[in-house]
Formats: C-alpha cells, structure tokens, sequence
C-alpha cells in the first residue's frame, strides 16, 4: 500500500509513531496529484512548496516531541472559494485573481 492510501488515522497514527515523516507523507501525495490532476483538473493551485516547508517544521517539533494537534502531517487540499492567507480566492474566476 502507497502511503497516499492510507486513510487519515493511519497516516497520523504512522506519523505520530515516527514510522513515516510529514514530508514522506506529502510528498507521496504531491506525487499522486501530479499524477492524475492532468487528467481530472481538480487541483486549479498547487502550493507545493509551502506544503513541504510545513511538513519539515511539523517533523522538527515531532523530532522535539512537541504535542500536535489530531491531523498534524495529514495533507489536506483546499477549495478555491476558501480564503486563504496569501491566495487569491478565486472561485474559479479569473476576474477574481487579484482577490487576495
């Protein structure tokens, strides 16, 4: 099993036990979506950067043995028509792009 199949109690719980990392995890996701987003279009803005900066300081406090919260390294997609700090909320518009 790819470690982008296991559900997201698992994918925490294999996180939280150190048997994967944050960014295993997100990088193993990345990798899917570049592999069927050509085809499907569902993801409009990839912020795969930021999502492995992320995952690398969630692997920090983890190594440190700070508490996380329950979905800490599960990596989430999230709508364009949800504001996000920094994206434009276009809701698939592109009269919106500047709608930051």
């Amino acid at each position: 099993m790819e470690i982008w199949q296991l559900t997201a109690t698992e994918l925490r719980q294999q996180i939280s036990k150190g048997e994967i990392s944050a960014r295993e995890a997100t990088e193993s996701h990345l990798s899917r979506m570049g592999q069927v987003n050509v085809k499907i279009n569902a993801v409009a803005e990839s912020c795969e950067t930021e999502a492995l900066q992320e995952a690398d300081l969630l692997d920090d406090k983890l190594r440190r043995g700070d508490e996380l919260g329950a979905l800490a390294g599960v990596p989430v997609t999230v709508k364009i028509n949800v504001d996000q700090r920094g994206y434009a909320t276009t809701n698939g518009l592109q009269l919106q792009k500047d709608l930051i």
